[in-house]
């Protein structure tokens, strides 16, 4: 059994991250890094943009709801487009704080 099998095999992540891809074919994915409930604001995960652009506007299925990015924040600053390797914070609406969970990969479309 190579190292390989072992990485594929793994369900867990560092300190009980559950790591899953969460995919709508979109043209970007976010690695969620942790998740908090702003009142007044909503649910905002904060990540890493893996691959392609996150916008505005985009949406994600999560366990059967419909996910829509309000906004993009990045070091203070609002954004309408976040692109590979960028930390953002995104503002999350039509989901809850249960649907979304540190490891996760967003995928946007």
């Amino acid at each position: 059994m190579g190292f390989l099998s072992g990485l594929f095999g793994k369900k867990e992540g560092k300190q009980g991250e559950v790591n899953i891809h969460v995919s709508s074919g979109g043209s970007g994915s976010l690695q969620v890094m942790d998740v908090f409930n702003i009142k007044g604001v909503g649910l905002i995960p904060v990540g890493k943009v893996l691959n392609g652009t996150i916008s505005v506007g985009q949406t994600t299925t999560l366990n059967g709801k419909v996910a829509k990015i309000k906004s993009i924040e990045m070091h203070h600053q609002q954004l309408q487009v976040a692109n590979i390797g960028d930390n953002v914070g995104i503002c999350l609406e039509g989901i809850e704080k249960n649907d979304v969970r540190k490891g996760m990969v967003l995928d946007f479309g």
